[in-house]
C-alpha cells in the first residue's frame, strides 16, 4: 500500500514517508522470521504503530472489530485480494484507507517511535512466550504482497547477488535489473547509517533467497552481518597501471565522498546493468586489487572506472550506460560529492540527506522501473 501511495504523490517529502512505511514493514517481517521468539511487547507497539496509519473514517468502518490484531489482519486480508486489481482499484483501496500524515512533525514522530522499535525487537534478548501471537500477528501484517507466490527453496542456501554478476545468469535480462535496483537503493535511503551498511558492503552482501523455480528471485535482502562483527574500516589497496599505490593518505580530502554508501550504491547499480563485476571493470581499466576485492572502494577508483581518465587513454563504462536514462542520472548523482552536502561544503543533516537521496536517487531509478524505455 506505501509503495502504491508513493508512486502517485507528487510530493516528495510524503514520498519518502510512504518509502519509509514499506521499508519499516521490511524490516518487522524480516525481524519476525529470523527470530523464533519475539517479545509480545514490543510486537504490539509496532502494530499500535501501523493501526495510527488507517484512515479515521476506516477506523469507524471497523470499530466493531474490537481487537487491534483483528483489525489489522482484516485489513491485510482485503489488501491482498486489491492487488490483484486494475492499478485505479487500487489507488482507490490506498486513499481510502492510509491516512495522509501531513504534518512533517507527526511524520518524523512516527518514523523515530518505528525505527526505535525495530531497533530494539533487533538488540532485545529474546523472551518466550507460548502462544507466540505477536510474532504471528507481525509476520502476517507486514509480509510482503508477493508473499503468498514467493516459494522459497528451504533447503538451498541464499544466492549472493555478485555469485549471480559472476556467472553472467542469464536471467538478469533489462526488464529482472529494474527491481532490485530500485529496491536496493530503498535500502540504502533507509539503513544509511545504521548496522545494516557498514563500511564495506557489497554485491556479496545482498543475498537472493532461491525460489522453487529457476528463475532469479526480484527480492534481494541485505545481510546484516553478525552482532560485533565489523567489516574491514580501512579502504582496500589497490595499483593503477603504472603499479603506483592509490589509498586513503594518497587522496585529496575534496575527493572522499559526503555519503561512502552511494559510492557502494553506484558500484552495485553499474555491476547490474552491465552484468560485470566491478573488479573485471576497473581491471581492464589497468586497476588491479591488491589486497582482493573486499573492504570499502575509494571514489576515486570508481570514479576513474565510470568516467574514465586521462593516464588510461580509456572510455569510462558510462559509455555502455545511455545518457538519456534515469539508470544513468541514479549512477551519476550518487558519485557527484557536491549534491550531498551543503554549499559550505558542511554535513547534510540527516532528514536533509534523506530527501536528497530519495529525488536525487530513488525517484529517477523508480521512473527507470516505470518508464522502461528510459
Amino acid at each position: 500500500m506505501a509503495m502504491i501511495a508513493r508512486l502517485n504523490d507528487r510530493n516528495s517529502e510524503m514520498g519518502i514517508f510512504y518509502s519509509h512505511i514499506g521499508a519499516c514493514c521490511t524490516r518487522l517481517h524480516s525481524e519476525a522470521q529470523l527470530s523464533s521468539r519475539l517479545d509480545d511487547a514490543l510486537a504490539d507497539r509496532a502494530l499500535v504503530l501501523l493501526d495510527s496509519l488507517i484512515a479515521q473514517h476506516g477506523l469507524q468502518e471497523l470499530q466493531a472489530i474490537v481487537t487491534l490484531h483483528s483489525r489489522l489482519q482484516l485489513l491485510n486480508i482485503c489488501w491482498k485480494d486489491v492487488k490483484k486489481q486494475q492499478d485505479d482499484v487500487k489507488l482507490n483501496f490506498v486513499r481510502r484507507w492510509l491516512k495522509p500524515v501531513a504534518s512533517q512533525k507527526d511524520q518524523e514522530s512516527w518514523e523515530r517511535d518505528m525505527e526505535g522499535c525495530i531497533d530494539q525487537l533487533s538488540q532485545h534478548q529474546p523472551i518466550h512466550h507460548p502462544n507466540g501471537l505477536a510474532k504471528l500477528a507481525l509476520k502476517n501484517i507486514t509480509e510482503p504482497s508477493q508473499g503468498h507466490n514467493f516459494l522459497i527453496e528451504e533447503t538451498t542456501e541464499a544466492t549472493s547477488l555478485a555469485q549471480y554478476i559472476e556467472a553472467g545468469h542469464t536471467g538478469l535480462n533489462e526488464k529482472t535489473k529494474r527491481l532490485p535496483s530500485l529496491i536496493i537503493a530503498h535500502n540504502v535511503l533507509h539503513l544509511n547509517g545504521t548496522s545494516w551498511l557498514q563500511t564495506g558492503w557489497g554485491s556479496s552482501n545482498i543475498k537472493f533467497f532461491q525460489k522453487a523455480s529457476s528463475e532469479i528471485p526480484l527480492r534481494p535482502f541485505i545481510e546484516r552481518p553478525a552482532r560485533g562483527f565489523q567489516f574491514a574500516s580501512s579502504a582496500i589497496s589497490v595499483e593503477n597501471i603504472y603499479g603506483e599505490k592509490v589509498d586513503d593518505e594518497g587522496c585529496d580530502p575534496d575527493l572522499s565522498h559526503p555519503c561512502p554508501a552511494l559510492v557502494t550504491l553506484a558500484v552495485i547499480l553499474m555491476e547490474i546493468k552491465l552484468k560485470k563485476p566491478f573488479r573485471k571493470m576497473a581491471e581492464e581499466h589497468g586497476i588491479h586489487f591488491v589486497n582482493g576485492s573486499d573492504g570499502p572502494i575509494l571514489l576515486l577508483v570508481v570514479d576513474q572506472v565510470f568516467n574514465g581518465g586521462e593516464e588510461s587513454h580509456q572510455d569510462g563504462w558510462r559509455t555502455q550506460i545511455p545518457e538519456n536514462t534515469h539508470l544513468f542520472t541514479a549512477i551519476e548523482n550518487c558519485l557527484d560529492c557536491e549534491l550531498w552536502e551543503e554549499e559550505d561544503s558542511t554535513s547534510l543533516d540527516p532528514k536533509a540527506l534523506r530527501l536528497r537521496i530519495y529525488e536525487n536517487v530513488v525517484h529517477p531509478l523508480e521512473q527507470h522501473l516505470i518508464h522502461r524505455r528510459f
